[in-house]
């Protein structure tokens, strides 16, 4: 079984999980949110761990008080194996992320989730969009 994505699970990076837990604790989720920083900081656990509080149907509230995910539900369980409905990574085709896989994106954007309540799309890493894909 795939290990839960829980801002739990996240380490050195107090200053993004207290940012993004904040948003959902006061309900302001912004439309767009860029993760930056070296290989292997944990950009990707972050997002996806933001992904799995945006959908879980039960979250929890951590050890230091902030919002987490419950990591059991059907959503974070899906979320943990890949196979979420409305949380799609988006990684390269070869060397670069291609316009064709940004379209199918903003095609999949313009529906409405069918399991959670967001659609959520994780571009990793976002420097590997062609300049094609990127101005799409």
């Amino acid at each position: 079984m795939s290990k839960s994505k829980k801002f739990s699970g996240i380490f050195l990076q107090e200053a993004p999980v207290r940012h993004l837990t904040a948003s959902f604790a006061n309900g302001r989720i912004a439309q767009t949110y860029l993760f930056s920083g070296r290989e292997s900081t944990g950009r990707r656990a972050t997002a996806l761990a933001f992904a799995s509080l945006l959908q879980c149907q039960g979250p929890v509230t951590g050890p230091d008080g902030s919002p987490d995910s419950c990591g059991e539900c059907d959503s974070c369980r899906r979320i943990a194996a890949g196979s979420h409905p409305d949380v799609s990574l988006i990684t390269p085709d070869g060397n670069e992320i291609r316009i064709d896989q940004v379209r199918s994106m903003q095609e999949m954007a313009s529906l409405k989730p069918g399991m959670g309540r967001w659609q959520v799309f994780i571009l990793d890493p976002a420097e590997r969009l062609n300049v094609s894909s990127a101005n799409s």
